[in-house]
């Protein structure tokens, strides 16, 4: 299967696509492409500057301790990993991430502290298409409700929505079994 990685001026702020997605996130004796999909991003907008392409890539690689620009590590990454994988499946951070793509919809930066607006979302819906024909999904975790409300009916029945990582009383032992459960759902064939 030849998937498409490079993006069209639509698709402004480029995923995380891990040099492993192609072969597949592995559950159980199986793998599939998993596409985890975030909202947005968010930075003090005074110095004027909204966008920059290769952001969530660089924010990831710090993470991961790769070659990149520095930004200061972030607990949400670390979030994302172990309510996916489980905690004890994520002693090796550098693997999961690069057995998997990471996209935020919204395709430009918010001001700290503001929800996305209607036009935000509107704007970004091509880039999302584009981003689905390109990564050809087999799996989508949607680490946002708000999000997942807009965009279920697109994902279908291979997504599963969430609660955002930092948001009041997000615990792994809430959502990983759901997940888990959604996964292996689709990997015996039954859409949960």
């Amino acid at each position: 299967m030849e998937l498409m990685l490079k993006w069209s001026g639509n698709v402004v702020l480029h995923p995380w696509v891990g040099s492993g997605y192609k072969d597949g996130y592995a559950i159980g004796n199986r793998r599939i492409r998993l596409l985890i999909l975030g909202e947005s991003h968010y930075r003090d907008m005074s110095d004027g500057r909204n966008q920059e392409v290769l952001f969530t890539q660089q924010s990831i690689k710090s993470y991961l301790g790769l070659p990149s620009r520095r930004w200061p590590p972030s607990p949400y990454w670390t979030k994302i990993g172990r309510v996916i994988a489980g905690c004890e499946r994520y002693n090796d951070r550098l693997a999961f991430w690069e057995s998997i793509a990471f996209y935020n919809y919204i395709q430009c930066f918010q001001d700290i502290g503001k929800d996305p607006s209607g036009d935000a979302y509107k704007t970004s819906s091509t880039a999302f298409e584009e981003i689905l024909q390109g990564l050809k999904p087999e799996a989508i975790i949607v680490f946002s409700q708000r999000l997942w409300g807009r965009i279920k009916d697109i994902v279908g029945d291979r997504g599963i929505g969430i609660n955002h990582p930092r948001s009041r009383g997000f615990k792994y032992c809430r959502w990983h079994p759901e997940i888990e459960k959604k996964l292996g759902g689709m990997i015996s064939g039954k859409c949960l």
